[in-house]
């Protein structure tokens, strides 16, 4: 089954969870441990160059608080705080290994409040985004995922300031947060109602994969007059939090009467070995594992109107990893689209750019680190652009299990280069929507060029771009405005004779599309490419350095790409697998400077 593998936008409200109201309303939130143990909020200045936090915790002992370039504690720059006899105590702090942290030489955490009120201690303290440590003994706070470690102290306080006594196993965690946020939240207009789409007690899992995708067509409400859908929320099936992945709706063609004819609520498979031709790839709106509420930004709206589109394909992603839920669990989740006829300024869209999700995108085994391209190309935004282009308000990054960075670069017309969006730390466990404080002007005849890093070190096996947890995939979605309604896909592929040399191969095709078979020569006619290519004669080529190295050239320097352009209606604008070389260029830095408190 061809279509786009489109995904999501995650966004949220921030709501309490402890039994103490932060000291002010913050922008940011995250729950740190469960049932409002340590609750973690934030907020930034408005050059995004000092950060405030305010933790509360449920302890009349010590808090710490750190900031990990890694997951684990060794290298962590972190900040222990406590109240005793009524005076506040703070102090940064370097972790050189598992046990106590060194006193920082150059204090950089600084303390604006801490209390205790019941059980619970408040810290509110702040720091430089990027300090001036002389000593490299702080971790900058990046623009993409940041790893916060956080650790109490139960026995009281410290006898003293150096006495920081051992947390103990049960009394730290670990959490990835998006700390440089520049979302804000959209109220929602007072004449906003309610449309609900569900599924009808689906199989969601099954014993013979871990990845299920389900799918229903739904019939959108129609209005005599322009509307918009300005917030996309969550409806969770009670107890399945731990299996849906993803969800999200796809707008339809328009169909004929015929067409149309018993389309509402029907339920299909539209997983890796679905028959399905399902006509719908251009994305509305969807949700990302945690499930939280997504708005559109204040001036712009998805349209519902007369001669919009009819109906979506409501789809859910079911992960289920070594089937730990037992065959045969139910669902019923889906979203609420949140409507008004008050009308923003701009009708909005998304666009998905990237490497096309086919096994052309491949990773073999043995790479601390490989990049693989994918590259919306200019020929496709002078096709479809309008003649000022579009305005990007948000970027939503997007890969698996082995994907360990993505960036996003747009190649302007003139040749220079601008960082989009990067995410150095990515976590597939945790996934956001970067949402841009001014919008970015794309234009046509630009390029956007996306890369991801991948570690494949632990593997044997080549990892193929497929739609399953276990695949890969490098995609980026684009919300944007003004929507243009016939395009849904800027993306690259490869050809396969870039590869296939290796078995001695020249030729492939194209179907079935995640699983295509060799066309030539005679002798390897109708073998299947991946399991040709994922044979150990091949794979065990790259133990070797050099031959890593020449894979890495070939993806970034000589591989030739065809340039994905395609419309709605699965149609293609004029360029569309126009072959071209790989682009190269110099990326800027991503180095900030230093601020001073």
């Amino acid at each position: 089954m061809k279509r786009g593998f489109c995904l999501l936008l995650v966004l949220g409200v921030v709501t309490k969870a402890s039994a103490l109201d932060p000291t002010e309303d913050y922008p940011n939130y995250k729950a740190l441990a469960a049932n409002g143990r340590v609750d973690l909020y934030w907020k930034l200045n408005t050059a995004k160059t000092i950060i405030t936090f305010e933790i509360i915790a449920k302890t009349n002992g010590w808090v710490g608080f750190g900031i990990s370039p890694n997951g684990v504690m060794p290298g962590s720059d972190i900040m222990t705080a406590w109240v005793a006899n009524g005076n506040a105590f703070l102090q940064d702090r370097f972790a050189t290994a598992n046990s106590k942290p060194a006193v920082d030489q150059s204090q950089d955490w600084h303390l604006i409040n801490t209390f205790e009120s019941g059980l619970y201690t408040v810290v509110i303290v702040k720091r430089a985004v990027v300090t001036c440590d002389a000593n490299s003994d702080d971790v900058p706070i990046e623009d993409g995922t940041t790893t916060v470690i956080w650790a109490l102290g139960t026995a009281g306080d410290p006898a003293n300031a150096d006495d920081l006594y051992y947390h103990q196993y049960a009394n730290r965690g670990i959490q990835s947060v998006y700390l440089l946020s520049e979302y804000t939240p959209v109220t929602l207009p007072g004449d906003a109602f309610v449309r609900s789409f569900q599924m009808d007690n689906v199989v969601a899992t099954t014993s013979t994969t871990d990845t299920v995708y389900r799918c229903m067509y739904v019939k959108l409400p129609s209005f005599s007059t322009k509307h918009h859908v300005v917030r996309v929320s969550p409806l969770i099936t009670a107890g399945n939090v731990d299996l849906v992945h993803h969800m999200l709706l796809y707008e339809c063609p328009s169909f004929t009467a015929a067409e149309a004819s018993g389309l509402d609520g029907y339920v299909f498979d539209c997983g890796y070995t679905s028959t399905e031709q399902m006509p719908c790839i251009s994305i509305i709106a969807g949700l990302e594992l945690n499930g939280r509420s997504y708005d559109f930004p204040a001036s712009a709206g998805y349209p519902l109107a007369s001669n919009s589109a009819r109906y979506a394909v409501l789809e859910l992603h079911y992960n289920n990893p070594d089937n730990a839920i037992a065959a045969g669990r139910r669902d019923s989740s889906g979203l609420r689209l949140h409507i008004t006829p008050t009308l923003r300024t701009y009708d909005a869209a998304q666009l998905e750019i990237g490497a096309e999700v086919s096994p052309l995108m491949m990773i073999p085994p043995y790479f601390d680190r490989l990049t693989v391209p994918g590259y919306c190309s200019p020929a496709c935004t002078t096709d479809a652009f309008p003649s000022g282009g579009i305005h990007v308000y948000a970027a939503y990054l997007h890969a698996h299990l082995l994907a360990t960075a993505i960036r996003v670069y747009i190649k302007r017309e003139s040749g220079n280069i601008e960082l989009l969006a990067a995410d150095n730390h990515y976590n597939y466990d945790y996934q956001y929507t970067k949402s841009f404080a001014t919008p970015i002007n794309i234009k046509p005849g630009d390029g956007i060029m996306v890369e991801c890093d991948y570690n494949s070190a632990s593997k044997t096996h080549y990892t193929f771009g497929g739609i399953a947890t276990t695949d890969e995939m490098c995609l980026v979605e684009l919300s944007y405005y003004p929507r243009i309604p016939e395009l849904a896909m800027c993306q690259s592929t490869g050809v396969w004779e870039d590869y296939l040399w290796r078995v001695g191969a020249t030729a492939a095709g194209y179907e079935p599309f995640l699983d295509p078979l060799i066309t030539k020569p005679a002798s390897l006619k109708d073998q299947p490419v991946k399991g040709t290519l994922d044979q150990p004669a091949v794979t065990s080529a790259f133990t070797s350095v050099q031959e890593r190295n020449t894979f890495q050239n070939l993806l970034l320097q000589n591989a030739t790409m065809l340039n994905i352009c395609f419309k709605t209606n699965y149609g293609e604008y004029p360029n569309t697998f126009q072959e071209m070389a790989t682009p190269t260029f110099i990326r800027p830095s991503q180095t900030a400077q230093c601020t001073a408190l």
